[in-house]
């Protein structure tokens, strides 16, 4: 058996095996275009938006055969003039005049039927979607607004002229307040055009009738 000091002398005498990396050769020139880019900086993280709103875990997905959007279609109705939805507040939708101020000046009137279903009351909403020049300043409100109705026939004065477009609410619970989840419906728009006379024969059906 060897003794240490004789295996340690051994161990020093060993040759170091050879490398599989060839050093660089410092008279090599440079690539070319100069060196290579230097490390990438970091990017900032951009904060969430804390006022944006959660996405619907329930949402469907967008269909990928949907046809794109009209872009000579009106703009929808801003919300506080009670676009019919999920919820909406009845107490906002307030009429620019009163009926008895729109009879009292050039005026027509709308008439038709609410069809369907509703043990509460009915608000029926017209909204102006005249066309309007860049830069002016849009209306805020319905140009008219008529409550506490039921369902069956209606009728009610616009503004001549008006680009009418009308639709109907359920509050059947009376809190003012059409909810979808509670029971309440609205029902669908019906564009009108540009109104300059009497036109009746609307029908406006509550959802789920």
């Amino acid at each position: 058996m060897k003794s240490l000091p004789l295996l340690l002398a051994l161990l020093a005498g060993c040759p170091t095996p050879p490398s599989d990396v060839t050093p660089a050769d410092p008279t090599a020139a440079p690539p070319v275009g100069g060196p290579g880019p230097g490390p990438a900086e970091p990017t900032a993280a951009v904060p969430a938006d804390p006022n944006a709103a959660p996405a619907d875990p329930n949402a469907p997905p967008a269909d990928p055969n949907a046809p794109p959007p009209d872009p000579n279609a009106p703009p929808p109705a801003p919300a506080s003039a009670g676009v019919p939805g999920n919820q909406v507040d009845l107490a906002l939708n307030v009429a620019q005049k009163s009926q008895d101020a729109i009879k009292a000046g050039g005026h027509a009137t709308l008439s038709g039927t609410v069809a369907g279903a509703c043990s509460g009351k009915v608000q029926i909403i017209v909204i102006d979607q005249a066309p309007t020049e860049p830069g002016a300043t849009l209306p805020t409100g319905p140009v008219a607004v008529v409550d506490d109705l039921g369902v069956g026939a209606f009728s009610l004065a616009v503004p001549k002229p008006t680009w009418a477009r009308v639709g109907a609410f359920c509050d059947n619970n009376g809190d003012r307040i059409m909810d979808v989840a509670a029971g309440d419906s609205a029902s669908n728009q019906v564009d009108l055009g540009k109104i300059e006379a009497d036109q009746g024969g609307i029908t406006l059906t509550l959802a789920g009738a």
